[in-house]
């Protein structure tokens, strides 16, 4: 996408993903697609913050770790010498937000580790966040919910199975002989969105937006513990503090999504590939903090 530039991605081991096949993915993806050096990739935390030690069962793990060279999957071949960022995931996080002139719009397509870990070590970066796109929870009012405090007999984090209602991921899809009528394109309608959104583009694929005041909290809903937003506070306010400002998509069309999604993801026009390895933004920095010091 032509008015996108991702200057960085990072990831995390708390997911369904092991810490250290979380970034060689990545780095080897961006390698099959012909993007090998033009976007820095870092590794974050492995280990939720909220409850160390916790790990998501192997048996989930195994076929999602090893998707890309897994004879039984995609069977690709795979550059063992590409390289993650000489930062760490929160390092690049902050330094990219930091030095940055404008906000920087971030798509999060997983835990919040890293975001969480990065704002609790530097607020002032908070200002140069643009937009957080967000895929995944729902938004319910408040009287849908007899209480507030989650139920930890409904919630079963860490997960053993695959949890009741879900689809894998479009990349296992194939791997698993998933039905192309039963994949939920999470994570691909957030990015899609986020174009949508930035470009201010009123025929995109979400034809309802709703702007909502709402608090974010975990609550234990089926047997999931789900990140849910909750609104309808007009007869609690103005006693309701902390309350932020969200725009969700309410209603959307999927042939138009698989329309605009598959033509962007099969064109060979890598526009944030462009980067030199050289002018990237992680390699710069760390010459210069070579050449001058910290201070």
């Amino acid at each position: 996408v032509p008015t996108v530039d991702v200057v960085a991605i990072t990831t995390v081991g708390d997911g369904f993903s092991a810490p250290l096949y979380s970034t060689s993915n990545v780095l080897s993806l961006l390698g099959l697609v012909g993007c090998t050096d033009g976007i820095p990739v870092a590794s974050g935390f492995s280990v939720s913050s909220l409850s160390t030690g916790w790990t998501v069962a192997n048996s989930i793990l195994t076929g999602i770790d090893d998707y890309l060279t897994s004879s039984s999957c995609l069977n690709q071949s795979t550059d063992i010498f590409l390289q993650p960022s000489p930062f760490d995931a929160v390092e690049l996080i902050i330094y990219t937000l930091k030095y940055s002139q404008r906000p920087v719009d971030i798509l999060v397509l997983g835990p919040f580790t890293n975001i969480a870990a990065a704002i609790t070590r530097d607020r002032s970066i908070v200002s140069k966040i643009g937009t957080l796109y967000v895929s995944g929870g729902q938004f319910k009012s408040i009287s849908d919910y007899p209480t507030l405090i989650p139920n930890p007999s409904l919630g079963t984090y860490p997960y053993l199975v695959k949890p009741s209602g879900t689809s894998s991921n479009v990349f296992l899809a194939n791997c698993t002989n998933q039905a192309e009528s039963a994949i939920y394109w999470w994570d691909n309608s957030a990015a899609q969105l986020m174009v949508q959104m930035q470009n201010n583009n009123t025929n995109g694929f979400c034809t309802t937006l709703q702007n909502v005041q709402s608090l974010y909290i975990l609550s234990a809903d089926s047997d999931q513990l789900f990140g849910q937003g909750l609104i309808d506070f007009q007869n609690t306010l103005p006693n309701t503090q902390g309350l932020s400002n969200y725009t969700i998509c309410t209603q959307a069309n999927e042939d138009t999504f698989l329309t605009e999604f598959l033509t962007k993801i099969s064109s060979n026009n890598l526009y944030s590939c462009e980067t030199a390895y050289k002018n990237r933004f992680d390699i710069k920095l760390q010459s210069c903090l070579a050449t001058y010091g910290y201070n």
